[in-house]
């Protein structure tokens, strides 16, 4: 085992962890970066060091667990958070709607499993209001 390499993979883990963690904080208080310059830092130079640990390893013939595992784990979480990076956004266009404006028609099934329309509305005040969760 090479400590280094094992010392390498284990702080790139703990990097992306930490771009997570500070990602995941902003969700929870509601100020979603549109840039998150620095998740992607902490993140992808966290797998970076880690493939360069494991780079290590391998000169010297040295794998061990120690190594592969945090330095694997930081490899997917990065790229697993590119990933959801990558189909965070809602569909282009303008999807806003103006007070008035007439309800488009559809239908959906309600918690209890009955049907739901938008026929069941007509001629009351209304506010639909939709989530797109961004996680």
């Amino acid at each position: 085992m090479n400590p280094l390499a094992t010392g390498l993979a284990a702080a790139g883990m703990v990097s992306v962890l930490a771009g997570w963690a500070g990602y995941m904080a902003t969700i929870s208080e509601g100020r979603v970066p549109e840039r998150p310059t620095a998740t992607f830092v902490l993140t992808l130079g966290g797998a970076a060091v880690a493939v360069v640990g494991v780079a290590l390893a391998a000169k010297e013939a040295a794998w061990s667990a120690a190594t592969l595992a945090p330095a694997g784990f930081a490899v997917f979480m990065a790229g697993f958070f590119a990933f959801l990076f990558s189909i965070r956004r809602v569909p282009e266009g303008n999807l806003q709607v103006e007070v008035g404006e007439p309800l488009l028609p559809f239908e959906a099934k309600r918690a209890d499993g009955s049907a739901f329309s938008t026929d069941d509305l007509k001629g009351k005040r209304v506010l639909l209001k939709f989530f797109r969760g961004s996680w």
